[in-house]
């Protein structure tokens, strides 16, 4: 893969944040941004920007599934209650108006069950 890597963290139903690395000051206006996951070795649009107008697709299309925020150097996605299928690699690519910029940053989500990782603590707890 070319581009940043991240990697997120998450327990399953709370809240992860993707990263994607912008540079509006360098770079100018953002023409859209897609948000892509990795699924069977082909990407999946999950959600698009552009211009104001964000637009949840896939599985992340339900009320409240997912939010997203743009500031001079990054955008984030927040996707809200998260399942075990969200876990994977994710790719953000930034689109600029006057283009010419580094557009690509990864992340890959890794998703955490907390009540099976309480018991596999106790189950393996030496009292």
């Amino acid at each position: 893969m070319e581009g940043r890597e991240h990697a997120v963290l998450g327990f399953i139903g709370d809240s992860a944040v993707l990263p994607c690395e912008v540079d509006l000051p360098s770079c100018g206006k953002v023409y859209f941004i897609t948000w892509t996951k990795n699924v069977s070795n082909e990407w999946k649009r999950e959600y698009l920007y552009s211009d104001g107008v964000a637009r949840a697709m896939g599985d992340f299309s339900g009320p409240e599934r997912a939010t997203f925020s743009l500031n001079n150097h990054s955008a984030h996605l927040r996707l809200h209650g998260l399942t075990v299928q969200d876990e994977g690699t994710y790719k953000c690519d930034v689109t600029y108006v006057r283009g010419k910029c580094p557009s690509l940053s990864f992340t890959r989500l890794y998703t955490l069950n907390l009540r099976l990782l309480a018991l596999s603590l106790i189950e393996n707890s030496y009292y």
